[in-house]
């Protein structure tokens, strides 16, 4: 603009006459330097303790809300037209909303399968006493014998306050012989879980590729 340049001379010169290339940036988790060692430590742990045929054997569990609203990826959701004009405003709009109804729901999965999927009922608040009567003995408990069919087999939960709390913790070691604590899970590693880095994604894009009116 200094320059009296125009903006198509511009875009030009930077994809003609210098041959680059727009990149966009992305989000990652920072890490400061104890997180960066005891990332390393507790992951070559896990890979010692963890053959790859174990690994088969580990559930994999995690929570995530799922608001009413519809989930769009800015990059990939576009619409095509010859004008502006000719496109239904509706259509190039998102709606949002302040406090939009939502849900938090559980899951687990494994190469030998999923569990079922739990609602956690509006209002109600996800702690330590609802994370073991609701979940831990309704839901993981019975796996040992339809799931797993009597296999040895580990659980991992990421250390959110319910699941890291001392009696859960301890719920656990009664219950279950092998079991990733909170202790030994990575720092900051979410990319570690399958429904943290692929399944909650994509799941969250088919139930939410459009607005809901009500939860």
């Amino acid at each position: 603009m200094d320059m009296g340049v125009s903006i198509r001379t511009m875009h030009r010169a930077i994809k003609e006459d210098l041959a680059l290339r727009a990149y966009t940036k992305k989000k990652y988790q920072y890490l400061n330097d104890s997180n960066k060692l005891n990332r390393l430590d507790r992951c070559a742990k896990l890979l010692k303790r963890y053959s790859k045929k174990s690994v088969e054997n580990i559930l994999f569990t995690d929570e995530k809300i799922f608001t009413i609203e519809e989930k769009s990826n800015k990059q990939n959701n576009k619409v095509y037209s010859k004008s502006s004009k000719l496109i239904d405003k509706k259509h190039l709009k998102i709606t949002r909303s302040h406090s939009p109804s939502q849900v938090m729901i559980w899951a687990g999965i494994s190469i030998k399968g999923k569990t079922p999927l739990h609602f956690v009922e509006p209002g109600v608040k996800m702690n330590a006493i609802y994370y073991k009567e609701k979940i831990l003995e309704k839901i993981v408990m019975p796996l040992n014998d339809t799931l797993f069919n009597g296999e040895d087999w580990t659980f991992q939960q990421d250390s959110a306050p319910p699941h890291k709390d001392k009696t859960t913790q301890a719920w656990l070691k009664n219950f279950d012989p092998d079991f990733i604590n909170s202790q030994e899970w990575p720092p900051a590693s979410p990319d570690l879980n399958p429904l943290d880095y692929s399944i909650w994604s994509i799941l969250e894009t088919k139930v939410c590729s459009k607005c809901h009116k009500n939860l």
